[in-house]
């Protein structure tokens, strides 16, 4: 199976792709996976793995940080800020 649509993933979120056996295509793939992560649908899948899924998709950290909050309280602002900064840091710019 291959996992490409997006060509930089931390081995983290690259294992739990491979293991759910998911297949992204597109930016709406990639949004759709990070909502079940946020619900707790996917196995050892959590807000990092959701984070970067949303910014690989092309979400600002605002959008990022009200789709991680659909239970108040979960993750704060900076906290969301600095996630999207190392992956735009150590991901992105490999590109």
């Amino acid at each position: 199976m291959i996992v490409y649509c997006y060509p930089a993933w931390t081995v983290r979120t690259y294992y739990i792709l491979m293991r759910e056996g998911i297949t992204l295509a597109d930016r709406a793939d990639m949004i759709e996976v990070a909502d079940l992560a946020v619900q707790g649908k996917l196995r050892h899948a959590g807000l990092k793995f959701a984070t970067e899924l949303y910014r690989a998709a092309g979400l600002g950290v605002y959008p990022i940080y009200k789709r991680l909050n659909t239970r108040e309280g979960r993750i704060d602002l900076q906290r969301v800020k600095s996630l999207c900064e190392r992956l735009d840091i150590d991901l992105h710019a490999k590109i």
